[in-house]
């Protein structure tokens, strides 16, 4: 488990791993379009 000091820092940390996701998903979809969701 990650150590998470308050709400807050948790939700920066939440907000950090969402915008990773994204930018992996965004690269994913560039470098492979043919298998983007139609």
């Amino acid at each position: 488990m990650i150590k998470v000091e308050s709400k807050k820092d948790y939700e920066l940390k939440l907000i950090e791993a969402e915008r990773q996701l994204a930018i992996l998903e965004y690269e994913n979809y560039k470098w492979h379009p043919l298998k983007k969701k139609e």
